[in-house]
């Protein structure tokens, strides 16, 4: 998802360090409706983590399969979250 954003501040010029686009003082309110959308499925899923991989670490000392299992779950239903939420229109 990094380098999503990665490109999508290439492609909208958001330009560092700014975190997200100003949506009011932008030419073009859509692309940055677009680029503060992917940046905050990226931001939202680096808030996550740190509960994930605790919650992954306790669960897989008993449960090893269901955690890689739930971990694998997780990990694709985070990219498709962040696929249909970068569209601009969450």
């Amino acid at each position: 998802l990094g380098f999503q954003v990665g490109k999508a501040r290439d492609k909208y010029g958001v330009k560092y360090p700014d975190m997200y686009a100003d949506v009011k003082t932008s030419k073009n309110k859509k692309n940055a409706n677009i680029f503060n959308c992917t940046q905050r499925a990226h931001q939202n899923t680096l808030e996550q983590q740190p509960a994930f991989l605790t919650t992954m670490a306790l669960c897989s000392q008993k449960y090893p399969l269901v955690a890689g299992v739930a971990g694998l779950t997780f990990c694709v239903g985070r990219l498709i979250y962040a696929a249909g939420y970068s569209t601009g229109n969450p």
